[in-house]
């Protein structure tokens, strides 16, 4: 079953769209389906090329009635189960991207994804997702993510505007917390704030001490294991436009007397 764009709203109720936008969008949605296709065939979170051969988008055709353009899954598993988990993947990754969905774990069709994972993958497909709002530019102008009957999601322009703001701290804060969730390989994961009461994502900046990742790896276990331990965090903050918490920048990770 391909995955439907449908443009609405102002020229797009006369089956068409500006060329330039619309074209943008498009790129920028296939890409993010793109990400989310290679990660589901590999688990393995990207933003270029190369991508798996084995699950691919294509573009089939255009739809009058409103402007719905299809995108279809191909590859060798496309009629597999990664096929068809693909796109409650999809559907999850694109909503939190855009503020709409839940924090957490997920678990489709027997598989558990863990937030680091998810997090990671959502902040590689907020660039594209943000492209693919190109056409919006009005309140009246929509873009509808369909499978078949069932709405994967809306975008409009509070999603634009939620994937374009943020507020980025200008200094640095440190704070004591607990290590939830870690993938070493994409330097994403979670950690608990106390005084919040949830988990953060987090992304380990490139300039970060060496120790971080080992020790964000050593508090990982001491959480598994239920020790309670805690340990400090040199970070930035990057709030939404509303003031949540969005994410934050993790430059050290160290022990509460600063030597580990």
């Amino acid at each position: 079953m391909p995955l439907e764009i449908r443009f609405s709203g102002l020229e797009a109720a006369r089956n068409r769209i500006e060329a330039n936008e619309g074209l943008e969008s498009l790129a920028g949605l296939a890409h993010a389906a793109t990400l989310v296709a290679h990660f589901t065939a590999t688990g393995v979170v990207r933003q270029r090329q190369p991508y798996a051969d084995t699950l691919r988008f294509f573009f089939e055709e255009t739809r009058p009635g409103s402007l719905s353009a299809l995108l279809a899954l191909g590859g060798d598993l496309a009629m597999g189960a990664a096929g068809n988990a693909i796109y409650d993947l999809l559907k999850v990754v694109w909503k939190r991207a855009t503020g709409t969905g839940d924090d957490g774990d997920v678990e489709l069709n027997g598989v558990v994804y863990r937030s680091g994972d998810i997090d990671a993958l959502t902040e590689a497909v907020a660039p594209s997702l943000l492209r693919g709002h190109a056409w919006i530019n009005h309140h009246e102008q929509q873009i509808q993510i369909k499978t078949g009957r069932q709405i994967l999601v809306d975008f409009n322009q509070g999603t634009k505007e939620y994937l374009k703001n943020e507020i980025t701290e200008e200094g640095e804060s440190v704070q004591d917390v607990s290590v939830a969730a870690l993938n070493v390989n994409s330097r994403h994961g979670r950690v608990y704030f106390f005084d919040l009461g949830r988990t953060i994502p987090f992304r380990v900046d490139k300039t970060a001490e060496l120790r971080t990742i080992s020790n964000l790896s050593r508090y990982l276990t001491q959480y598994a294991d239920r020790t309670g331990a805690t340990v400090n965090i040199r970070f930035k903050k990057i709030f939404y436009v509303d003031g949540k918490l969005k994410r934050i920048i993790i430059y050290d990770c160290f022990g509460i007397e600063g030597v580990e």
